[in-house]
């Protein structure tokens, strides 16, 4: 999935990947990320255009994970999800500026996880 911001100025974009694994007690949520394009090739990460980008993938991971939840509930398993944040490829500004502001973001619950009322366990890494 491309996350994109950009204007007629300044411009990043990058491929979000997700895979979902599930154990007898856990289910991981991995995100990883790829392609990075700067615009009209630019040699620099412009940071007021993260933010946004920053959101978008936070509320993408949480709704994943909200729907994890539910899955596991209505089979009858364990709510327990891990949430991995890979920044492993990602330049030392995206890595700072990007992956891990999403983990802070996620971690914070800034972006709801855990459905209305359910006291699941989420983890969040940022490998």
């Amino acid at each position: 999935m491309a996350i994109v911001d950009a204007t007629e100025w300044s411009g990043t974009s990058i491929t979000l990947h997700r895979a979902i694994e599930k154990t007898h007690d856990r289910w991981m949520l991995r995100a990883s990320f790829s392609d990075l394009a700067l615009h009209r090739s630019r040699k620099y990460v412009d940071l007021y255009t993260l933010p946004d980008m920053v959101a978008a993938v936070s509320l993408i991971l949480a709704v994943d994970a909200e729907r994890m939840f539910r899955r596991a509930n209505e089979a009858g398993m364990q709510s327990n999800v891990t949430i991995r944040i890979s920044a492993e490829g990602l330049r030392e500004d995206m890595r700072e500026h990007f992956a891990q502001r999403i983990a802070d973001m996620l971690a914070r619950r800034v972006v709801a996880i855990e459905p209305a009322g359910n006291a699941a366990s989420v983890q969040v890494e940022l490998t």
